[in-house]
């Protein structure tokens, strides 16, 4: 017998309690992480300065917390509302195809199982922003993604992780700079094997705080892998 209404938003109930589970698990981790790292951002900060940061600015920094969490969550929504729309238009066709309670339960459970450990994207036709490096200068770029793609679950949150982590590090220890009265930083790469060329370039350069260059090169350091850091300058 074909899915009668009540069977059918019992489904729909199901697939958002799911989808918003597992969202709400990702976001309070990574809501942690971020705590940790603001931790990890304001020691090295202290260190590169030599200089204490009180009570009440570390405090100051802390309060910007929240905005973090909100890049967090943007940045993640994109994932699970595929997640969502990939189940629901599962359901629709169970539903043009008359299937039954069962057979229509049993389809919707494979597809979470796969789910759980894969993630669909379809972002065919956005526009995101890159950057190239050229003479040691920063030029903002645009890219077109022209593809779907599917990658593992633990490797997309491993990725996303490590992007958070590291944005929380670097603002908690820029604002820590600002707080102390420095107004630019040097950026410092390794300068090994590892370090991208690019990187290599960009070592030693100074950006005033604030500015649209300084925000390239923050982007700069947040590029997966990247070891690069900064330090104070007056």
């Amino acid at each position: 017998m074909p899915l009668n209404i009540s069977q059918i938003e019992q489904l729909e109930l199901s697939i958002r309690d799911f989808v918003d589970d597992l969202y709400e698990d990702y976001v309070s981790t990574l809501s942690k992480l971020v705590k940790e790292s603001f931790d990890e951002g304001i020691h090295n900060a202290e260190k590169n300065m030599k200089s204490k940061i009180t009570f009440k600015r570390k405090q100051d920094i802390y309060n910007t917390i929240p905005e973090t969490i909100d890049y967090v969550e943007e940045r993640i929504t994109p994932a699970f509302d595929t997640m969502y729309n990939t189940l629901t238009d599962l359901l629709e066709q169970c539903i043009q195809n008359k299937l039954n309670l069962n057979d229509t339960k049993k389809i919707l459970t494979d597809k979470i199982r796969y789910l759980e450990k894969h993630i669909p994207f379809d972002s065919v036709g956005q526009i995101v922003e890159t950057s190239e490096i050229i003479d040691g200068l920063i030029i903002p770029a645009k890219k077109t993604i022209t593809k779907k793609h599917t990658m593992k679950t633990d490797d997309y949150f491993g990725y996303v992780s490590r992007d958070v982590a590291k944005m929380a590090y670097l603002q908690s220890k820029l604002n820590g700079y600002k707080l102390k009265g420095y107004s630019r930083f040097k950026y410092v790469s390794k300068n090994d094997s590892r370090t991208r060329p690019e990187h290599k370039k960009l070592h030693n350069r100074v950006f005033e705080i604030g500015s649209y260059d300084a925000g390239l090169a923050l982007k700069e350091m947040m590029k997966p892998n990247c070891r690069c850091d900064m330090i104070p300058k007056n």
